[in-house]
C-alpha cells in the first residue's frame, strides 16, 4: 500500500509530470510528421489533372465521357481512396473506402502485379464492361478490362467491381479493415455499389 502511494505520488510530481508530458508531446508531433510527409498534397483522386487526362482518354478512344472511379492506392486502405467523378463538371461526385489484393502474404501496403494467382491488384486504366452475377456482396459485379501493360490480364484473372460486406460503407476508420483482404478486385461496400451502380 505505501509502494502504490509512493509511486502515484512520484508519477503526479510537477517535474516527473512535466518530463512525462514533454514525451508524450514530442511523440505526436513525430508521428504527425512521419504521416504529413507520406501523403501527397493533393490527393491523385481529386486532382482535376487527373481528370482532364481521363477525360481526354475517354474522348481519343471513344469511351464514356460523363463519369470515371478514381482509385489512389497510395493513400491508406482505411482512407476514402475511391472518387466517383463528374469529368465534365471537374467535381468528386462521392467518395468511399476500396480494397486491394493482398497477394500471397500478408501486407497493409498495397503491392501490385498483372500476373495470374498473385492474388494482387493491377495499377493501370480500365474499362468498365458488362455486369453479371457475382457471389459476393449483393450479387453485382463488373466485368475490368485492363487497358495497359500492367493490368492487361485482369479479364483473365477474373478481376472485377464488386461489393463486400467486409469493406465498412463510408467511414474513415482508423482500422485497415479493407486492406490485405482480396483477390485483386477493387471491392467496395455493399451500400455503395447501391450509388455505382445508377451510373
Amino acid at each position: 500500500m505505501i509502494m502504490k502511494k509512493w509511486i502515484i505520488e512520484f508519477l503526479i510530481s510537477p517535474v516527473v509530470f512535466s518530463i512525462l508530458a514533454t514525451i508524450f508531446i514530442l511523440w505526436v508531433l513525430s508521428f504527425t510528421a512521419c504521416g504529413c510527409k507520406k501523403r501527397p498534397a493533393t490527393p491523385i483522386l481529386t486532382s482535376t489533372v487527373k481528370m482532364d487526362q481521363a477525360l481526354t482518354y475517354a474522348k481519343e478512344n471513344k469511351m464514356d465521357t460523363t463519369v470515371a472511379i478514381f482509385v489512389d492506392f497510395s493513400q491508406p486502405a482505411w482512407m476514402q481512396r475511391m472518387s466517383l467523378v463528374d469529368l465534365q463538371a471537374k467535381t468528386v461526385l462521392s467518395k468511399t473506402q476500396v480494397s486491394h489484393g493482398m497477394g500471397l502474404e500478408f501486407s497493409i501496403k498495397p503491392r501490385f502485379s498483372n500476373v495470374k494467382e498473385s492474388h494482387l491488384s493491377s495499377l493501370g486504366k480500365y474499362k468498365i464492361g458488362d455486369r453479371g452475377w457475382s457471389v459476393w456482396g449483393i450479387n453485382i459485379k463488373y466485368v475490368l478490362h485492363g487497358l495497359e501493360s500492367t493490368n492487361d490480364n485482369a479479364f483473365d484473372r477474373n478481376i472485377v467491381l464488386h461489393s463486400w460486406e467486409v469493406i465498412p460503407d463510408n467511414q474513415r476508420v482508423r482500422k485497415p479493415r479493407s486492406a490485405a483482404q482480396g483477390y485483386g478486385c477493387p471491392a467496395v461496400s455493399n451500400a455503395y455499389m447501391q450509388t455505382l451502380i445508377k451510373y
